[in-house]
């Protein structure tokens, strides 16, 4: 799942040509590019 990924995971996808779309909910916040993007939830 996306929320499993980290911030350079995310952006490897991306790049690969994955169609990608991003509903933040809730808080989100950064906490660094080695963490998952869930970390708050």
């Amino acid at each position: 799942m996306l929320e499993e990924l980290s911030w350079p995971a995310i952006d490897r996808l991306v790049a690969g040509g994955a169609t990608l779309c991003l509903l933040p909910v809730g808080a989100t916040e950064q906490h660094g590019r080695h963490l998952p993007v869930s970390t708050d939830s």
